[in-house]
């Protein structure tokens, strides 16, 4: 990421998904951030089966993964 966000914002919101004949909820992960100029942006998205704290932590690992990465580049 290029810009700095003092605030983050996390959630996780509900969907209905139609694959391959059936309809199943969906759980989709969603990370915000308020950059300096006060502007809303999205940081981070996924999708998983759940809203659960092995969900949660498997966005934050791959979130910060792909942080270290980019600074490493």
């Amino acid at each position: 990421m290029e810009d700095e966000y003092p605030y983050v914002f996390v959630d996780g919101v509900w969907h209905k998904r139609s694959w391959g004949g059936s309809v199943e909820n969906v759980s989709i992960l969603v990370a915000i951030g308020i950059n300096r100029e006060g502007h809303r942006e999205v940081i981070g998205v996924t999708e998983g089966m759940k809203e659960d704290r092995a969900s949660w932590e498997q966005f934050f690992r791959v979130f910060c993964q792909i942080e270290v990465d980019a600074f490493s580049t």
